[in-house]
């Protein structure tokens, strides 16, 4: 069977400039190795722990790309995304309610909370 492999992010929402963990981790019945790491072009250098740091450049969404591959060939994926923010956007964003029809009972299944920006 094909290594089993994650990959994870913290933090997942970052401003340009900003650090993220990046951490991979992979397991086999065999040994395996994580061939390369790529987040947004740029290769990652995994230490001991498989970890590395990513600094954010643009805005946008980003994904850590992880593949490992064990002494048989077998080889798997892993991603996951980073979400680069934009400082300069300040506007929150607008929603409008087409339907129900005025008056109608709205029942939600769980509870909302109010809008938090994740930078204040």
């Amino acid at each position: 069977p094909p290594p089993v492999l994650t990959a994870t992010a913290s933090p997942v929402g970052v401003l340009p400039g900003e650090d993220v963990l990046i951490r991979v981790v992979a397991s086999d019945d065999d040994d395996v190795v994580i061939d390369h790491v790529e987040v947004d072009g740029t290769t990652l250098i995994l230490d001991a722990s498989g970890e590395a740091i990513w600094t954010a450049t643009t805005v946008g969404v980003k994904v850590a790309l992880a593949e490992a591959v064990d002494p048989s060939g077998n080889r798997s994926t892993a991603q996951t995304n980073v979400r680069v923010l934009d400082a300069s956007d300040d506007t929150l964003p607008v929603v409008t309610l087409t339907a129900p029809t005025d008056l109608a009972l709205i029942h939600l299944s769980e509870p909302t909370r109010p809008y938090q920006p994740p930078y204040a």
